[in-house]
């Protein structure tokens, strides 16, 4: 990663480790937290109650209870963890839905106050004493997607769970948006604006809480990724959780909630409750499972390959720049949408790996962009509801210096116009210190798509 994180002896592993000392030894880690912490939100979840140590009428320990994991990122999560819930099954459903009211009441927590939870979260609600535990858990709370905090502390108290012995963690969902790229993210419509909830970065998240959790992660036998595309995933998931046996996702466009996402849930729970599980799913799932892979055909300059290949490049070539540009206003749907998809059934063809690195690299770096760009819309009321106070600092500034200039409604700006707004700013924004930071963010943010 950039700036060296992720490389032993990085900053936030140095930081973690003094924590980690200070919880281990009774000690406050606050000063030291805020070091690191730059804000959070979401206070604890009640934690479901689980019995351990039960007494079976012959005397004899009862074994603990099987349990589904589950982490939704969507609206529709409640009623995915419902049906999982009412599907039948003898397991029991751990984890907890996010909620957006909590998120914001901890989005606006000062940084002593958030500092204040984190420390007792991990003493007191994941019980950490292990000294190798809580660095990789201070360093996932320093570096994550601060709006995932609240639903990441529910997959913590999951896995934590797990690994004390409270349940058998055999079987996991995650839920939420994917396509191109390393994460998986949430979002609703709230009165007429798109509400980010956060993104959760499988390999380096999911990494934290299954090096601090190995034993919870060594229980891990079926994986279901509720995303668009999400089988891209499968060496994630299968480097993460050593006994895996199956993994479940979808190797085109998965079904919203209305479209019977709740449906698909319910059948990969019932699906995976021995070890028969089917090789094929409804819809456009793909499946894998241990034991039984298919074997990868020889790649091979196949007309059907050249022939996508070809179309993705003509698009490009010919279409892509006037979205880019805002000649035509990108929308989730339609044109974008259909070359979106050309890319990653380019991506996922057996034939795809026959070509150089850096070719590869180049239609990934594509589908992500793409990807971005059809979402324009929603970035827009990310940009407003994360720089929110910036704009009003810059508009009272400009009141103040007398300026006739007036900054666009960044909620609704259209594409082109944003690049007239970044490439040609007028003088009264270049002229203190807020303006040019309003400029560059809205550069890298909104036209960039950074």
């Amino acid at each position: 990663l950039s700036g060296g994180v992720g490389q032993a002896g990085d900053s936030y592993e140095q930081h973690a480790d003094a924590v980690a000392d200070a919880v281990v030894q009774g000690k406050s880690a606050e000063g030291l937290l805020s070091i690191m912490t730059g804000g959070g939100q979401s206070a604890d979840v009640q934690r479901k109650a689980v019995q351990r140590n039960e007494v079976e009428p012959g005397g004899a320990a009862k074994p603990p209870p099987k349990a589904i994991g589950y982490f939704g990122l969507n609206p529709g999560a409640e009623k995915e963890k419902r049906a999982l819930e009412r599907s039948g099954g003898d397991s029991i459903v751990v984890g907890e839905v996010g909620n957006y009211e909590e998120q914001k009441k901890f989005e606006k927590m000062g940084q002593a106050e958030f500092q204040k939870w984190v420390n007792d979260f991990i003493a007191n609600t994941l019980r950490l004493t292990d000294k190798s535990q809580i660095q990789r858990v201070v360093t996932l709370l320093n570096q994550c997607d601060i709006k995932l905090v609240d639903e990441l502390r529910s997959l913590l108290q999951t896995f934590a769970g797990a690994e004390r012995g409270e349940y058998v963690l055999e079987r996991l969902v995650f839920s939420g948006h994917h396509g191109a790229g390393a994460s998986m993210w949430g979002d609703e419509k709230r009165e007429g604006r798109t509400v980010n909830y956060g993104s959760l970065y499988l390999e380096q998240d999911l990494g934290l809480i299954a090096n601090a959790f190995p034993k919870a992660a060594s229980q891990v036998q079926d994986v279901m990724m509720a995303s668009c595309w999400s089988m891209d995933k499968l060496g994630v998931f299968q480097k993460l959780f050593p006994n895996l046996k199956s993994v479940w996702g979808y190797d085109d466009f998965s079904p919203t909630v209305k479209q019977g996402s709740a449906r698909h849930v319910r059948k990969w729970e019932q699906a995976t409750r021995g070890d028969n599980v089917p090789t094929k799913g409804p819809g456009t799932t793909a499946i894998w499972v241990k034991g039984r892979e298919k074997a990868k055909p020889k790649p091979q300059h196949t007309s059907e390959f050249d022939a996508l290949r070809h179309k993705v490049d003509e698009w490009e070539g010919a279409e892509f720049l006037k979205y880019w540009l805002g000649d035509i206003e990108p929308t989730p749907g339609g044109p974008l949408r259909a070359f979106y998809t050309d890319i990653q059934r380019l991506r996922l063809h057996a034939n795809f790996s026959s070509l150089g690195s850096g070719m590869r690299k180049t239609y990934d770096e594509l589908a992500a962009i793409t990807l971005k760009l059809r979402f324009y819309h929603e970035k827009r009321d990310f940009f407003v509801q994360d720089h929110a106070d910036l704009i009003q600092k810059v508009t009272a500034q400009l009141t103040q210096n007398g300026s006739q200039y007036k900054l666009p409604n960044f909620a609704t700006i259209m594409r082109r116009k944003l690049w007239s707004f970044t490439e040609s700013t007028n003088a009264a924004l270049t002229g203190f210190d807020d303006g040019k930071k309003l400029v560059f963010l809205a550069t890298e943010k909104l036209w960039e798509l950074a």
